[in-house]
């Protein structure tokens, strides 16, 4: 017998190991069949346990069905499924670590944004030693499904948890996670330990590894290879549910903004970061995919429809993978289960599955007489349980998907032949006893199928399992006719698993089979559907049978993916079911074939290995090998070159044939048309010109004077149609025009995206289609000539007859022109009473236009200048809240006042948004009134609006791809129009150029004859010159009548394109606005909807409607007390300054004018309007020798530099006379008081150094003005020298010990002067001075100052820098 590590195959038995199979036989006979006519439901309770068995195994495969805690997928590590699914599973992982190019290059990008410290960590250290951050990063890690955390983080360190077979246990993994993943023993021997570089490096690390793995898991759990028996990504109990979007199902935050977010510097959101860089995620986990599918109550559990839909998803997840989304969950009410039973009937049938027809549904046992009543499964027949129809139904889902899946007909045919052909060669082996057993075997093997199990026989995949079987047990002796009482005490199965496992899983000693009886080994007749065994009672064939499936189950454990559907209880209460036998002989054909395939594979690799081996230099018999290798490797090479010189020969030879068929082919058909046109074309058309004129010549004068009369009132037709045309053109050319400018504008974007690819595409494809493009433009050439040869012929053949009707024709529209005349006239008086009277009704109408419209743009100022003065009050209060505010927190200002100018700077544009919100949250209470009211009538609608919009954005990618198709076929026939008319143009010029230096030729030939014949001519000629002077005529009048035709009808075909081609592009034109309109439309539906849903569900709604609330009660005080806006503040401030004596002791006026007009600048165009301008200019010229007239000085340096932020302001404040110099003497006389001379120099930086318009115009004028600038050059060097008097004062004090009061004072006073000065320097700057001629000499340069030795100077140094 063959070992059992050998091949699929074994030896048929011997007499010595066949005893152990055949027990003596009983005296007396057990009972008569156990069939299912015992039992009437029987049958249904076993098929329902077998089925339900397969169910599970489908619906939640034994490699998924660990604890999640245990690794789930690997719960059963001693089971060969389990282990193949982690390999697996492992190998995909490492196929998308190392060949996904994607990943590979965003990651790219990702380290070296961290490693160039654009993305790190906050605080390396302190974040890589807290534990408390190193358990919350565990927390996040085990959210992952342990056995996919475990493949991940394996992947991603290098270094394996465990062995290969050795479970993880969930404290090994948790070891791993803390040692292996967020350490690195690598870093700790490059660096020293606890050191800052170390601590740096392994947050840069971690870093790495972390967004490595959740990109890597992310796309794995995505991947369409991806097994159905792999578990779900994320736990089931965790509350993370997505790798980086927060999900909709799912309330809780995403994986990335938990693991990475808190712990980054500088990061706002770290998703949108990482997306620019192409680091994208979207797995999102959906809740009903962690529903628990098991089936304990088939009658109770398929009743929701969802395990079914499942079901269908699993079998026919080739044709739609996420058939299972679509389906209603929860499925509490009948109608939603009706829903999705029907939508996993309706997939099935798409599927493949055919109906059931009447008369054609099988008893469910061959032993019952009642046939199946209803025939055609339906979904209310799944919902109320009927377990006939249910049970119908699965075998039909067994017999035309799952045996499909399980059976590979041509494997198992294969299989079935070499079992076949060993058997035939250990025949011959076997002695003579073994001889008649093989014979009875063949006969076995060869006998017809029993009646009861021709049901095998209607499918082939059944037929072909039923054959491997026989094929199989053939070998041992053992006949299978069915999968009826052969398979009822499991020897069967044993010696199926011994002739593919061998002794070390079923040994054949311990193999229960029933006694035989009679000759040739065939089984007695009463003995064939009983039970036989050792003992002679029937407890002991049950016991036999009970060994034969323990032995079965436990290898069917080992193995895994085998569902547990037959037992021996079920084979010995009222017989087995035949349905669930085929069904489990399936799954165990499936994973033998399976096995038997991989040792044979290894088999060929170990063979190959000792090839390889024996090939290697040195090895015995290597230099013959390689020579004889050697010699076929050369004859091959010579065959390979014959065959394609061969191959190029012929291929020139068929090319030069071909050419001159299609040379002969063109030069016939030439030759044939010419003849053709010669013999039959100009005969007929003389003869159709000689009958046109004869009965042109017979009619009578009364037909003509109808025919006349007819084409004065076609000529009288022609001329309103063209006059109407020609206004109808006029105001088609100028929507033309405006088309044509709003398609090339739209298209100029397209292109130039465009232009680099098509480009480069076209440049490499240009010389392969240069040949072509030859070609064509030749052909194209060639029918051009042949058209106008023909042409030329033709026209000079119907030169007479259109002659004679030319002349007819201008006779009588000589005769008919007084009549067109008197017409015009009393056309012309028409037409100038309906166009005044149009242009009387368009003046009313415009009239009434510009009425409404001006009343329109009058109420929108008037909603602007309301919402400006409700803003600019709300700045006022707030400014007084804030100063208020200021003096009380003094600590808090450089933060509130940024947010608050903020604040101010956006309050319109809150308050808009505000209303929009209002606006919005109205509506949606409104719409969720009406939605509880009819909620099934909204779902419907819904359906059907994204069906609608899904169609018409459908039909919008197919406009626009159909536009992009046009736009290129357009590009490509202009350029090859281009290339033709090119050619055209050169072959007409060497044809003319050919044909007029031969007419010359003939001409002057003529001439010379001419001259020679006129002597003798004149006399003949002379009698006939009036003649040939009215022929002459007759000819130049035809010669003008065709040019005439033929122009008019080239331009009507001109005007016939292009009309039908404006209304195309003003069709297409309005279709698209109307697309666009809809789906503005359909997107301010969708955004108002989604911000009421935000809204609804916000954390934070609360504060939000408190805000609303706020908001709308300052409002409401705004539009109560309109004497508070900022305007109204502004033009009081302005009167009191107009109505002081004394501008500058209307400080408070001043200060007042100043807030206003920094916080809005419309306050700046009241100022000046209202003549506030020179009052201010006043303030400044005048002398400042009071503490009143410094701060009123101060206030109004203020107003000015805000008005200054505009542009003609500026202008009128710059050319002010004596402005300028009054700026350069506050210069000097306040260069001690700081704040008033900042104000100074910032009104000089605003008026020369803004990036405003015409302050560079400005700078200029200044630096022409020698006076001024050389106040400020003085006042630069007078700063330059108390800088550095005061620096040397400094030093002095620090060397001498002084006071620290002296020392604080000295260091602020030496600020105060280098920020004056700097800020004075960046004005001079501007106009152009030189910085050398300001600094003075003296420690004017802008070099940081250093810090002192004393520690208050060093504290002071700080504080103010």
């Amino acid at each position: 017998m063959a070992a059992a590590s050998g091949g699929g195959g074994r030896a048929p038995l011997g007499p010595a190991n066949r005893q152990a199979l055949q027990p003596a036989a009983v005296n007396k006979p057990p009972p008569g069949p156990l069939g299912f006519t015992q039992c009437h439901t029987g049958w249904m309770d076993k098929q329902e346990a077998a089925f339900k068995g397969w169910l599970n195994a489908v619906l939640v495969p034994a490699a998924a069905e660990g604890g999640e805690s245990d690794e789930g997928a690997a719960a059963q590590l001693h089971a060969l499924a389990s282990r193949r699914l982690v390999a697996r599973l492992r190998g995909l992982l490492w196929q998308l670590y190392s060949q996904d190019a994607e990943l590979i290059s965003v990651m790219l990008k990702v380290e070296q944004r961290i490693n160039s410290g654009q993305m790190r960590m906050r605080d390396e250290e302190a974040t890589m030693k807290n534990v408390k951050e190193g358990a919350r990063a565990r927390a996040v890690l085990a959210s992952y499904h342990p056995l996919w955390l475990r493949l991940g983080m394996e992947v991603v360190c290098g270094s394996a948890v465990a062995g290969d077979d050795a479970p993880a246990a969930p404290a090994h993994l948790a070891a791993f996670v803390r040692e292996q993943f967020f350490k690195d023993p690598q870093l700790a021997k490059q660096h020293p330990a606890s050191s800052k570089a170390y601590w740096a490096a392994l947050a840069r690390l971690v870093l790495k590894r972390c967004l490595l793995l959740v990109a890597l898991l992310d796309r794995v759990a995505a991947a369409p290879a991806l097994p159905a028996a792999a578990p779900l990504l994320f736990r089931r109990d965790s509350k993370l549910k997505a790798s980086a979007q927060a999900s909709r199902c799912w309330p809780g935050s995403p994986v990335l903004a938990e693991l990475v977010q808190p712990r980054l510097v500088g990061e706002g959101d770290v998703g949108r970061t990482l997306g620019r860089l192409g680091y994208r995620l979207g797995y999102e986990q959906d809740p009903r995919r962690e529903l628990d599918f098991a089936v304990s109550n088939m009658a109770a559990d398929l009743r929701d429809g969802l395990r079914l839909c499942k079901l269908a998803e699993l079998l026919t997840g080739a044709c739609h993978p996420r058939f299972f989304d679509s389906t209603r969950f929860p499925s509490d009410r009948r109608p939603v289960r009706l829903a999705n039973l029907q939508l996993a009937l309706d997939q099935f049938a798409r599927a493949g599955l055919p109906p059931q027809q009447a008369g054609q549904q099988r008893q469910q046992q061959g032993g019952s007489t009642a046939a199946a009543a209803g025939c055609t499964t339906a979904a209310a027949d799944l919902v109320d349980g009927d377990r006939q129809q249910t049970l119908c139904l699965l075998w039909r889902l067994i017999l035309h998907f799952q045996l499909p899946q399980l059976i590979n007909l041509s494997a198992v045919r294969a299989e079935v032949e070499l079992v076949r052909a060993k058997a035939a060669q250990a025949a011959p082996v076997a002695g003579s006893a073994a001889a008649a057993g093989g014979a009875g075997s063949a006969a076995a093997a060869a006998a017809p199928l029993a009646p009861q199990e021709e049901v095998a026989a209607g499918s082939p995949h059944v037929a072909a399992l039923l054959e491997w079987c026989a094929a199989v047990a053939s070998l041992y002796g053992l006949p299978v006719r069915g999968f009826g009482a052969c398979f009822a005490d499991g020897s069967v199965f044993c010696l199926l698993v011994h002739h593919y496992l061998g002794h070390a899983y079923v040994a054949l000693k311990d193999v229960y089979r029933p006694a035989a009886g009679g000759e040739g080994g065939e089984e007695a007749p009463a003995a064939a559907a009983g039970w036989a065994g050792p003992a002679s009672t029937v407890s002991g064939q049950l016991e036999g049978a009970r060994r034969n499936f323990g032995m079965v189950q436990g290898v069917v454990q080992s193995l895994g993916g085998i569902p547990p559907i037959v037992s021996a209880e079920d084979f010995a209460e009222c017989g087995h079911d035949e349905k669930g036998c085929i069904l489990f002989t399936a799954f165990l054909c499936q994973r033998l074939l399976e096995i038997s395939k991989e040792e044979r594979a290894a088999m060929v690799i170990q063979r190959r290995w000792r090839n390889r081996q024996q090939d290697k230099p040195g090895a015995p018999g290597w230099a013959l090998r390689f020579a004889a290798a050697r010699r076929r490797g050369v004859a091959a090479v010579v065959r390979l070159q014959a065959v394609w010189r061969g191959r190029a020969v012929r291929r020139q030879y068929q090319q030069q044939r071909q050419a001159a068929i299609c040379i002969q082919a063109a030069y016939r058909g030439r030759r044939q048309r010419r003849a053709f046109f010669h013999h039959m074309v100009v005969p007929r058309m003389l003869q159709a010109g000689l009958a046109a004129k004869r009965r042109l010549e017979g009619s009578r004068y009364e037909g003509r004077l109808a025919r006349a009369a007819t084409r004065v009132q076609v000529l009288r037709r022609g001329t309103v149609q063209r006059r109407a045309f020609l206004r109808q053109r006029s105001a088609a050319v100028a929507i033309q025009a405006a088309v044509r400018r709003w398609q090339q504008r739209s298209r100029f974007v397209q292109q130039r995206a465009a232009a680099v690819a098509v480009q480069a595409h076209f440049r490499g494809g240009a010389a392969r289609r240069q040949l072509a493009r030859q070609r064509a433009a030749a052909v194209c050439l060639q029918a051009a000539w042949r058209r106008w040869h023909a042409r030329r012929r033709f026209l000079r053949l119907r030169a007479s007859a259109v002659a004679i009707q030319a002349a007819w024709r201008a006779r009588q529209a000589r005769a008919l022109l007084q009549q067109h005349r008197a017409a015009q006239r009393v056309q012309a008086a028409w037409r100038g009473y309906a166009t005044r009277k149009r242009r009387q009704q368009q003046q009313a109408a415009a009239v009434a236009i510009q009425a409404a419209w001006r009343g329109h743009a009058a109420q929108r100022a008037f909603q602007r200048r309301r919402c400006a003065a409700v803003a600019i009050q709300a700045a006022v209060r707030r400014w007084r809240q804030r100063a208020r505010f200021l003096r009380q927190r003094a600590a808090a200002v450089a933060v509130q006042a940024g947010w608050r100018g903020y604040a101010v700077r956006h309050l319109l544009r809150r308050t808009r948004a505000a209303v929009a919100i209002q606006s919005a949250a109205r509506g949606f209470l409104a719409r969720r009134r009406l939605a509880r009211a009819a909620a099934a009538a909204a779902t419907i609608q819904a359906a059907v609006r994204r069906w609608r919009e899904r169609r018409r954005a459908a039909a919008v990618a197919a406009v626009r791809r159909q536009m992009r198709e046009m736009a290129a076929l357009m590009r490509e026939y202009q350029r090859r129009t281009a290339a033709a008319l090119h050619i055209q143009a050169a072959y007409r010029g060497h044809v003319g150029r050919k044909e007029y230096r031969r007419l010359l030729a003939a001409q002057l030939e003529a001439q010379r004859r001419q001259a020679a014949r006129e002597a003798a001519a004149l006399a003949v000629i002379a009698p006939w010159a009036e003649t040939f002077r009215d022929r002459a005529w007759f000819l130049r009048a035809r010669r003008a009548a065709l040019l005439l035709q033929a122009w008019w009808r080239l331009r009507y075909a001109r005007r016939q394109a292009a009309a039908v081609a404006l209304q195309a592009a003003a069709r297409r034109l309005l279709a698209r606005q109307r697309l666009l309109r809809s789906r503005r439309a359909a997107l301010t539906v969708q955004t108002a909807w989604r911000g009421a849903n935000v809204r609804a569900t916000h954390p934070r709604r609360k504060q939000l409607a408190d805000i609303r609330l706020r908001l709308a009660a300052a409002a409401a005080d705004a539009a109560a007390a309109p004497h508070r806006s900022l305007g109204a503040r502004t033009h009081a401030h302005l009167d009191a300054l107009l109505a002081s004596k004394h501008p500058a002791s209307a400080v408070a006026a001043l200060t007042g004018l100043a807030l206003c007009t920094e916080a809005v600048p419309a306050c700046c165009d009241i100022v000046v309007v209202g003549g506030g301008l020179p009052v201010l200019l006043g303030v400044v010229r005048a002398p400042c020798r009071s503490k009143e007239a410094a701060e009123a000085l101060r206030a109004a340096l203020a107003c000015l530099a805000n008005i200054c932020r505009a542009g003609p302001h500026a202008d009128a404040v710059f050319g002010a006379g004596n402005f300028l110099p009054s700026l350069g003497d506050h210069l000097q006389q306040q260069r001690d008081k700081e704040e008033v001379f900042m104000s100074v120099v910032a009104l000089w930086q605003r008026l020369v150094c803004s990036p405003a318009p015409g302050a560079a115009a400005r700078a200029q004028s200044l630096a022409r003005q020698p006076d001024v600038l050389s106040k400020l050059e003085g006042v630069a060097r007078l700063l330059a020298l108390k800088l550095s008097a005061d620096q040397k004062y400094l030093t002095k004090l620090e060397q001498q010990k002084g006071s620290d009061t002296s020392a604080r004072q000295a260091t602020k006073a030496l600020l105060s002067t280098s920020r004056q000065l700097r800020a004075l320097r960046g004005v001079l700057a501007a106009t152009g001075a030189s910085a050398e001629g300001a600094s003075g000499g003296g420690g004017g340069n802008d070099t940081p100052l250093l810090l002192g030795k004393n520690t208050l100077v060093r504290a002071v140094l700080r504080e103010q820098q």
